[in-house]
């Protein structure tokens, strides 16, 4: 390998170095697409199952324990529309 470079010159240190640099990205990437990946079947049944019994407050609590981005969508979807509703007395509005 340090015959390689050798051979490469003064430009092969910063093609090396950038080359570690992206495996790095990759490798960050991956790690937080996977931590971000929740069971959305899951998710959606048991907001479903909240909301057919009209507590909002409960689904809300749903999207909160699951982590990723769309319970994160649904959590403010169902905010706003208890807000609507009177539902969540107190809520100070996000914008």
């Amino acid at each position: 390998m340090i015959d390689f470079l050798a051979k490469g010159g003064v430009l092969m240190v910063p093609i090396l170095f950038c080359s570690v640099l992206a495996l790095g990205f990759i490798i960050e990437k991956l790690r937080y697409f996977r931590q971000a990946r929740s069971d959305t079947e899951r998710l959606k049944r048991d907001i479903a199952l909240h909301l057919k019994h009209s507590r909002i407050k409960e689904a809300i609590s749903v999207c909160k324990g699951h982590r990723g981005v769309i319970p994160q969508i649904f959590r403010v979807a169902l905010e706003n529309e208890a807000e609507a509703m009177g539902d969540l007395s107190g809520r100070k509005r996000m914008m």
